[in-house]
C-alpha cells in the first residue's frame, strides 16, 4: 500500500475530530467577536481591540482547518 494511499484513507476513516479542536476554534470566534465589540465600541481607536480581533480572526481559520484536515489521532 503507498503511503499516499494510507494517509487518504485515514482522512476518510478517522472518525470524528477531536473535541479539543473544535473547542478552540469556538474559543477562537469568541476573542474575534470580543476583539471586533471592543474595536468598534471604542470608536474604531482601540489598538488592543485590533490585536485582539487579529488574533480571534487569525486562530479561527487555523483550528477550523486542523479540525476537518488533521489526520493526527487522539
Amino acid at each position: 500500500m503507498s503511503y499516499e494511499l494510507r494517509i487518504g484513507l485515514r482522512y476518510l476513516y478517522r472518525g470524528s475530530g477531536s473535541r479539543r479542536v473544535a473547542l478552540s476554534a469556538l474559543i477562537s470566534i469568541v476573542v474575534a467577536a470580543l476583539g471586533g465589540a471592543i474595536f468598534w465600541g471604542s470608536g474604531s481607536s482601540s489598538g488592543w481591540g485590533v490585536i485582539i480581533l487579529a488574533l480571534g480572526m487569525i486562530s479561527t481559520p487555523f483550528f477550523t482547518l486542523l479540525y476537518f484536515l488533521s489526520v493526527f489521532t487522539p
